[in-house]
């Protein structure tokens, strides 16, 4: 690696993995020395192995938002424009476009994901930070290779779904309620950013979604259509969804395998009694996605998932179409920001 990447007299590593991967380092830890690269180098330089390998993990001595922002302004690092349609539960940035990376409970897993892949136009980069690192070296980071799950994908997958789209449509409590069956979704309000319905219909028309409320304020979406394959710059056609994580199916899948029963139990009543109140997705002509395709691919992707532990200070920027990631359940506090990115 360091041969292969040898910017400004930056020294690169990388960290073995299993499935025969590797995510190249960077330690950033020491003062710089005179002939250092530029802070416009060093973003080059940063941005260059991430999109070639997918993923770049940073040794640094930051521990707060703030540092994190200062560091990706300071390298060139150009902001995703919104968070306007996403899922995660997130509070109002906590520094210049950086965000928690999630407030759902520590008992639930986050499976492998490319962030926002439910919608048209997604955030070219991901950086994960770490100010307070899980206890007893937790690998609670979940990271996948979505290059060479792409490759496993038999060809049925690809004559499927190649040509397609789909709409996520998400049943949405408002502000207040967060219990229950909505303890793990978030409430319309802040999805779209406003309480006010008339800028929530002129937001909505802007993204091709559709919207209807009902009588006691919960808001049905169905989303504007999304691809199943997406084209990455370098490495081309790469599979880039989360069409089937939405999916009742796969959200008991995770509720039994996470030990979470209350919420098994809440997801198996409502998909007999109450399914209109569930998230799903469908395909772009309103027919619904097949559950056994959706269990295949969550199960592949399973196969293809490798666990780290990030450490204070450590910065983990991922190319968002090349890798995926996730949370895995833990004990204890953990506290990691995110930073989502556009391409220049």
């Amino acid at each position: 690696m360091a041969a292969t990447w040898a910017f400004h007299a930056l020294d690169f590593g990388s960290i073995d993995l299993p499935l025969d991967t590797y995510i190249p380092t960077l330690d950033l830890r020491e003062p710089r020395r005179d002939g250092a690269p530029t802070d416009a180098e060093l973003g080059h330089a940063i941005f260059s192995v991430v999109d070639q390998e997918g993923a770049l993990l940073i040794r640094s001595d930051m521990r707060e938002a703030a540092d994190l922002s200062a560091f990706l302004s300071s390298i060139g690092h150009k902001p995703f424009s919104s968070y306007v349609g996403g899922t995660a539960i997130r509070s109002a940035p906590v520094a210049d476009n950086v965000f928690k990376s999630t407030d759902l409970p520590p008992d639930v897993t986050i499976p492998l994901h490319q962030e926002m892949a439910y919608v048209a136009v997604i955030p070219d980069y991901i950086s994960l930070f770490c100010s307070s690192a899980a206890s007893q070296d937790q690998k609670t980071n979940l990271v996948g290779d979505m290059a060479k799950f792409t490759q496993t994908l038999p060809d049925w997958v690809f004559e499927k779904y190649r040509d397609r789209t789909a709409r996520l449509r998400r049943f949405m409590p408002p502000r207040g309620i967060d219990h229950g069956m909505f303890r793990l979704r978030r409430c319309w309000n802040d999805m779209i950013g406003t309480s006010d319905r008339d800028e929530a219909r002129a937001i909505a028309a802007e993204r091709n979604w559709e919207l209807r409320w009902t009588e006691d304020d919960f808001l049905e979406v169905l989303q504007e259509p999304f691809p199943f394959f997406r084209q990455h710059p370098v490495h081309g056609e790469i599979w880039c969804t989360q069409a089937f994580a939405y999916l009742p199916v796969i959200q008991s899948y995770l509720a039994k395998m996470d030990g979470r029963l209350d919420d098994w139990n809440r997801m198996q009543a409502a998909m007999v009694e109450a399914p209109e109140t569930l998230d799903t997705a469908v395909l772009d002509d309103g027919s619904p996605l097949d559950d056994e395709d959706a269990l295949f691919i969550h199960k592949r992707l399973e196969e293809q998932t490798f666990r780290i532990a990030l450490r204070e200070g450590d910065l983990l920027i991922l190319d968002n179409i090349l890798r995926s990631h996730g949370r895995s359940p833990f004990h204890g506090t953990r506290k990691i920001f995110v930073a989502l990115g556009v391409r220049h």
